[in-house]
């Protein structure tokens, strides 16, 4: 029986089994909005226990503020292996 893959970001899937790891950060944007101010976004971004480290972290859409990134967390199926 295969595992369904976790979608960590709009359109783009993981398999479950690999996640081993996960943290939001922020990061505040470079353009400002229409007030003048630099949006800060928030992402989760998950580690993978995969060969290929360039492959090993991969991140989830933006968040607008820390409850929403941490709501998303809270889905994210970390294996215990």
């Amino acid at each position: 029986m295969s595992k369904q893959m976790f979608e960590y970001a709009k359109g783009r899937f993981v398999n479950p089994s690999k996640i081993s790891n996960c943290s939001i950060y922020t990061k505040q944007g470079d353009t400002p909005d229409e007030q003048g101010n630099y949006p800060i976004t928030h992402r989760v971004a998950i580690d993978l226990d995969v060969k290929d480290a360039t492959k090993a972290t991969v991140y989830s859409d933006a968040y607008t503020n820390d409850s929403e990134a941490r709501r998303f967390v809270g889905t994210i199926p970390i294996s215990e292996d």
